[in-house]
């Protein structure tokens, strides 16, 4: 099976439907879909792109994950929620814009994507969690919204490219080992007044990270245990 048109009558994807279809290149999904259930293309490894449409709601758990040829997502407009290992193991995916329909992302729903270079966080994304981007080592762009409040534990862990970041005031939390072993981290930029920090080694083993920069009504001593702060403008900002 190289090639899968899905019918206008289709609601809904079931769970694991086309998983393992290694042959699997070109896959047309109608609008009107709802639904991709768990597993649904999980291990299509010559999939190369998707189009999610307008109508689809939910993405399933590890829906894709595992698809290693597939370079590029555009998801619809009406996504509201991402399930976890979504999208993991995709090594070849290179950029993901996130639309604003989505509220729920998934724990390492694109965790090792090996060449995830560029993320874009839509405005009503609540809480990037737990490994959500773990060992994803070619990211080294990251737009994070004013709705987001939470990091979670490992959710940047080992994507040794990313070398700024900045973090907006809406996040209030960021749990351990967050940003561990981000290698070429040099700069983080946290817009809000007071230390989020939840718990400790957010940035264990960053060695090149030399700047922490606050806002001037920032009230607390410290960031993350890290206590020596610069002014915004020293993060360009």
């Amino acid at each position: 099976m190289v090639q899968v048109s899905i019918p206008t009558s289709v609601k809904s994807i079931g769970a694991q439907c086309f998983r393992n279809c290694e042959s699997l290149q070109s896959v047309s999904l109608p609008n009107g879909l709802k639904e991709i259930k768990e597993l649904a293309f999980s291990g299509a490894a010559k999939l190369e792109s998707i189009i999610i449409p307008d109508s689809v709601e939910i993405i399933g758990y590890s829906s894709f994950s595992q698809d290693t040829a597939l370079k590029s997502v555009i998801f619809g407009g009406s996504v509201q929620s991402i399930g976890v290992l979504a999208f993991s193991e995709c090594s070849s995916l290179e950029s993901v814009i996130i639309p604003d329909s989505v509220r729920t992302i998934g724990t390492a729903a694109f965790s090792y994507c090996s060449s995830l270079a560029s993320v874009v966080l839509g405005n009503n994304v609540e809480e990037i969690k737990n490994d959500l981007f773990n060992s994803c080592k070619n990211l080294q762009s990251i737009v994070i919204r004013n709705s987001v409040t939470r990091i979670g534990s490992t959710a940047f862990n080992s994507c040794v490219n990313l070398q700024s970041i900045i973090i907006p005031e809406s996040v209030k939390q960021i749990d351990t080992l967050a940003f561990a072993g981000c290698e070429q981290l040099q700069s983080v930029a946290y817009l809000g007044t007071s230390d989020p920090a939840n718990s400790y080694r957010q940035f264990e083993q960053c060695p090149q990270l030399s700047s922490i920069c606050v806002p001037d009504n920032y009230t607390s001593k410290s960031f993350c245990g890290i206590s020596k702060l610069s002014p915004l403008s020293q993060c360009g900002l």
